[in-house]
Formats: C-alpha cells, structure tokens, sequence
C-alpha cells in the first residue's frame, strides 16, 4: 500500500478524534493492530478497510488516495459533546464499549 494511505488512516483518526483504542475496540481488534495499519506494518482486509471509513465518515476511495477531496469533518452537536465524554469516562470494558456504539452510531447517522 502506498504511503498516502498510511498517513490518510492516522490523520483521518486524529481528525474525528479517536484513539487507536477507539478504533481497536470499534474494530474488535487491539490498539497494536490499528497502529500496525497506520506504520504499514499490517494491511487491513477489504472488509476492515470498508468498516475503516465508515468508522471514519470517508470512502475507501478517499483512504486508498483515489479521491483527492478529502471529507468534512462531521461536525457533533454541542449537546452530544458532553455525553460522548461520559462515555469515554466510563471505566467498564463491556459497558464502555457497549455505550460507545451506540454513540458512534448515533454520530454517524447524524
């Protein structure tokens, strides 16, 4: 995989303000493998890629520099902000996890 992309998945990630933590557990995988996507170290499957930029708010496209725009930002509503820093303060795996969803799903559908 070509450099850009490394360099888009870190970025992307910064910008919506997720941790590699974040997007492990989103993922089902650990904070070791989302970083090993980043560095290049690993190359996600088709079907991780495609949950990456849902995940992300972008396309494959846009990840894989096939697309030079790159997305907006979602922006989140100034209610959501104090929830979703709740959730983060959560210290339950399965609870933290489980709320997560919901408030990554909640985002994504606007």
């Amino acid at each position: 995989m070509e450099k850009d992309f490394f360099e888009r998945l870190s970025g992307r990630r910064k910008e919506v303000g997720f941790s590699q933590i974040d997007v492990g557990e989103a993922l089902g995988t650990s904070s070791k493998t989302v970083s090993g996507y980043e560095t290049g170290r690993r190359e996600p499957t088709l079907e991780t890629l495609a949950r990456l930029a849902d995940i992300y708010s972008c396309t494959a496209d846009w990840l894989l520099g096939r697309e030079n725009k790159p997305p907006a930002v979602p922006a989140v509503p100034g209610w959501f902000k104090p929830l979703l820093e709740d959730v983060c303060r959560i210290k339950s795996g399965s609870g933290r996890k489980a709320l997560k969803a919901v408030v990554t799903t909640m985002a994504a559908k606007g």
